[in-house]
C-alpha cells in the first residue's frame, strides 16, 4: 500500500509561492491563502511526513509514504520537488542523530 501524504504543495506561478523558498511551497492557490502554511508553519509538509511515519511505525503497517504533484517535468518545479524531498529527509533525526527516512517516493500525477 501507499499513502499520498501531501499533494500539490509546490506552486506553479509567480505569486503562489515565496521566491526565496527553494521548495516553492504554495502560499496561495486561486487567490486563497494556504491554511496549512498559515496555521501549522512553513514546515507543514515535513511535519505531515513525520506524523505519517510515526503513525506507520506505531501501527506496524507496510505503507509507503509519497509526495504527489504534477508538471514535475518542468525544470523549475522538478528542482523545487528535489529541494522539498531533501528537506523532508533532513527534518527528523533518530536517537543516534542520523536522519530518519520520512518519505519513500514521489508520485508523478498525469491524466
Amino acid at each position: 500500500y501507499d499513502w499520498d501524504v501531501v499533494n500539490e504543495a509546490i506552486g506553479d506561478n509567480g505569486g503562489e509561492y515565496n521566491v526565496t523558498d527553494m521548495r516553492r511551497l504554495r502560499t496561495k492557490r486561486n487567490g486563497e491563502r494556504n491554511c496549512f502554511l498559515e496555521y501549522v508553519g512553513d514546515d507543514y509538509v515535513e511535519y505531515a511526513f513525520l506524523c505519517a511515519r510515526n503513525t506507520q511505525e506505531k501501527l506496524g503497517v507496510d505503507i509507503k509514504l509519497f509526495y504527489n504533484d504534477y508538471n514535475l517535468f518542468f525544470s523549475a518545479k522538478r528542482k523545487a520537488a528535489c529541494a522539498l524531498v531533501k528537506s523532508i529527509q533532513s527534518y527528523a533525526k533518530d536517537e543516534d542523530g542520523n536522519p530518519r527516512s520520512l518519505i519513500d517516493g514521489v508520485g508523478f500525477q498525469s491524466h
